[in-house]
């Protein structure tokens, strides 16, 4: 049995599904800018593009030169920051960009840390035929510059905050 709509009616269901909403009260801690948050400068915010490609050049080479088990530690050291950080990441992102909710965003950053793949994409693979055999490993390749759209520039510049901190500071690398 279909129903028949009417746009009152349609209306109706969309008022009182607004006056369900309670808005989100974001208020990020006061210490923190675009280029800062509590004192922890974010890596990965330049003023033009060449800045930022010549930086991403630097950083691929340093990936390149990696160990995989190294990469693995890394990897492992960006999943755990990013769990631990998600609330503030996702306050943060609403507060800056004024879209969202904190607890959608923070269950989209431990997703991201939970499921993101890592080196297991990057197993080797042998194949052998008649006429010999190949291997083919995969690895880091160049960079690539692009410009973010709004609702992913807070989580970006921290993705890479995290990886410089994880070199220095929990790595050891």
């Amino acid at each position: 049995m279909a129903i028949n709509w009417n746009e009152a009616m349609i209306d109706e269901i969309v008022k009182q599904i607004v006056s369900e909403i309670k808005p989100e009260t974001v208020s990020p801690a006061k210490d923190w800018n675009a280029t800062q948050y509590c004192g922890r400068r974010f890596i990965g915010v330049y003023e033009n593009m060449e800045d930022a490609i010549e930086a991403a050049a630097a950083g691929y080479r340093a990936v390149r030169a990696m160990s995989v088990a190294e990469r693995e530690k890394l990897i492992s050291v960006i999943r755990e920051m990013t769990r631990e950080e998600a609330p503030i990441m996702a306050t943060l992102g609403v507060a800056e960009t004024k879209m969202g909710r904190v607890d959608h965003k923070t269950a989209k950053h431990i997703l991201v840390a939970d499921k993101t793949p890592g080196t297991e994409d990057i197993q080797p693979s042998v194949r052998t035929g008649d006429y010999g055999l190949t291997l083919t490993e995969q690895a880091p390749f160049g960079v690539v510059g692009a410009i973010t759209p709004l609702h992913q520039s807070l989580r970006n510049r921290y993705l890479q905050q995290h990886w410089h901190d994880c070199r220095r500071q929990r790595c050891g690398i």
